[in-house]
């Protein structure tokens, strides 16, 4: 009997292993997977669904996707200086808010305020200290705001309007000197030190655009991510992209 007894226990365990490799060739899907290869290309990755059509395509990497960053042209002696009184508004896409400073309010202390009220809008604020004259190291340092945004892509860009109390807006005199539209360059009295951009790649002759590093289904089914901009932007590499059925898995599976 117990003998019996352990021998269909083995059995129960081998039938047990048998359904449960059986179990992943139960799903269409589970045997129609895709392999993306990118031939080892250092300028994009790419990934494949069961949807996704065997086939070789061409792509090239034109962009990648780049945030939104402002730097005041304003040269302030340090972190203690004042800023001047009034209110700033600060937008990032549909996000707004705002900030109100006093006629005491330093640079470190606008820097704390903006990062308080910003929430998660996608703007942040930091101090650099860089040399007053890059070729004369005993001229010393100056501190500047930098605004950066965390989101990228072309409408992704940052905007600052200005309610000084001096009464002009748009001069390089008070808390007018964070004043930004990227519409209205000649007043902007910040400098912008790198310009939102969407990703931007060709696919088999055709371009294609992303806020992000990411195309989802500009080829059905395959998704191709940007990982950096080519060697020579007026020359970008032309790489192939190949989508094949992933014998490999299923024979795994089987």
């Amino acid at each position: 009997i117990q003998a019996n007894i352990s021998a269909f226990g083995s059995l129960k365990s081998a039938l047990d292993q048998f359904r449960t490799g059986v179990r992943g060739l139960t799903e269409a899907e589970s045997l129609q997977q895709r392999t993306a290869n990118t031939g080892n290309s250092s300028y994009f990755s790419a990934s494949a669904a069961a949807s996704a059509a065997p086939g070789a395509h061409s792509v090239q990497v034109l962009g990648t996707a780049r945030a939104h960053r402002l730097v005041s042209a304003a040269d302030f002696a340090d972190a203690s200086a004042t800023v001047g009184e009034g209110k700033l508004t600060i937008a990032l896409g549909a996000n707004t808010f705002d900030v109100t400073t006093t006629a005491s309010t330093t640079l470190a202390e606008l820097k704390t305020l903006i990062n308080e009220k910003a929430g998660d809008s996608g703007v942040s604020a930091t101090l650099m200290v860089v040399a007053n004259n890059p070729l004369d190291p005993s001229a010393g340092t100056v501190t500047r705001l930098v605004l950066s945004s965390a989101k990228t892509g072309s409408a992704n860009t940052i905007a600052v309007t200005v309610a000084d109390t001096d009464g002009n807006d748009v001069d390089n005199q008070g808390l007018s000197r964070f004043y930004f539209s990227s519409a209205d360059p000649t007043n902007s009295q910040l400098n912008q030190q790198q310009a939102a951009a969407d990703a931007r790649i060709v696919v088999n002759g055709f371009t294609a655009h992303s806020a992000s590093n990411t195309f989802r289904d500009v080829l059905e089914g395959v998704t191709i991510t940007a990982l950096k901009d080519p060697a020579d932007p007026l020359a970008p590499a032309v790489e192939t992209l190949a989508v094949a059925m992933d014998r490999a898995s299923v024979a795994a599976r089987i």
